[in-house]
């Protein structure tokens, strides 16, 4: 049986991408806003919660905060895609718990999604 649980928040945040190659969406080259959802999850190995979901959750907004500039109601996330914050986060997390880090998934306004997974070896 696998066992996981899995947090979620939010934060606004701006980002671009300097070198979009796409004209149809060459706005994305300019600083833009995003509502981020940042979901993650841990395998832990039995079903008495080893790691609480408030104090999990608090922990992750804590990382974004630190890892972040914010400035007038956003993160500046700078040319960081969803899959670069997932994989920055992704890391930290690993660093910080002694339980696996099953998987990290950042997606703007809930509609788009990159997500940085463990490998089953």
């Amino acid at each position: 049986m696998k066992i996981t649980i899995t947090v979620r928040t939010q934060f606004n945040g701006l980002h671009n991408w300097p070198q979009c190659p796409h004209e149809q969406v060459r706005f994305l080259r300019h600083p833009h806003r995003h509502v981020f959802y940042v979901t993650a999850t841990l395998n832990i190995p039995h079903l008495n919660r080893q790691v609480e979901f408030i104090i999990f959750q608090q922990k992750l907004d804590a990382i974004i905060k630190q890892s972040y500039p914010f400035w007038e109601g956003h993160y500046e996330l700078n040319n960081r895609s969803c899959e670069m914050v997932a994989a920055e986060l992704f890391r930290t997390l690993t660093v910080m718990y002694s339980y696996d880090v099953a998987k990290v998934t950042v997606s703007e306004d809930g509609i788009f999604d990159g997500t940085i997974e463990k490998e089953d070896i």
